[in-house]
């Protein structure tokens, strides 16, 4: 075989550029391999937290047991006829939190339930239909109002019931009558994201205790209301920490 066929078959067996491919193959291969080795993890990682289960917390927002007074407009609401609209505000104190919580939680939430419900009014209707309800709670410290505390010293979050909740008559005195609230739920408040970050900051640091309140409106369907003041206490012993 001559020289010049050697050098064609040497042409022939070695592509042009073939190092610089060869690199850049490898490049792509240990690219591929990395994103691969991400996925893993992530995954791994998201297992590792759905096997861990919720940690039970005692009244994790310091709402257990605050009083609530629900006064309802004496016109009826705009939306509903021969309804009225019901507001209130709450003010409450709560320790710093000396319970455990996982390392980083990813949320905290509490279901909010009735512990009782009493209208001043001994002639009150049989039952109490309530609607539309949307509650607030705010937290603060280091500050005599919400509005002036630091962005990093104030949380505020919102819960919004979805269903009805009929309340019905119990027994009545000269000034009012009570309503069983057995099964009776708000529905569950939950803190995460900054809204999260802001609460656990104001919940684990001085000082103590810390500013609350709790704000309402709602729709009822008796219009016997108007005028009238439905004081509840809210149940929100049971909360839960998430990772």
């Amino acid at each position: 075989m001559h020289q010049g066929d050697l050098t064609d078959m040497s042409e022939v067996l070695t592509p042009r550029g073939g190092a610089a491919d060869a690199a850049g193959r490898g490049r792509r291969l240990r690219a591929a391999a990395s994103t691969m080795l991400g996925a893993v993890l992530l995954a791994s990682v998201l297992a590792a937290c759905a096997l861990v289960p919720p940690q039970s917390v005692t009244d994790p927002f310091g709402l257990d047991g605050t009083p609530v007074p629900v006064y309802f407009e004496g016109a009826a609401a705009a939306l509903v006829p021969q309804a009225v609209n019901g507001s209130a505000r709450g003010e409450f104190e709560s320790d710093d939190f000396s319970g455990s919580l996982p390392l980083n939680p990813g949320s905290i939430q509490n279901e909010i339930r009735l512990r009782s419900a009493d209208l001043d009014d001994p002639d009150g209707p049989a039952t109490i239909t309530l609607t539309s309800l949307v509650m607030t709670v705010r937290a603060w410290q280091s500050a005599a109002e919400y509005a002036s505390a630091e962005p990093a010293n104030r949380a505020e979050l919102t819960l919004t019931m979805n269903e009805t909740l009929t309340l019905v008559r119990g027994d009545c005195t000269a000034v009012g009558c009570s309503y069983g609230v057995d099964g009776a739920t708000l529905g569950t408040l939950r803190a995460e994201g900054a809204a999260l970050r802001s609460l656990l900051n104001v919940a684990t640091t001085a000082p103590t205790p810390n500013q609350g309140q709790a704000s309402m409106e709602v729709v009822a369907a008796e219009d016997a209301l108007a005028g009238r003041t439905l004081l509840l206490v809210l149940d929100a012993s049971e909360g839960e920490a998430r990772l």
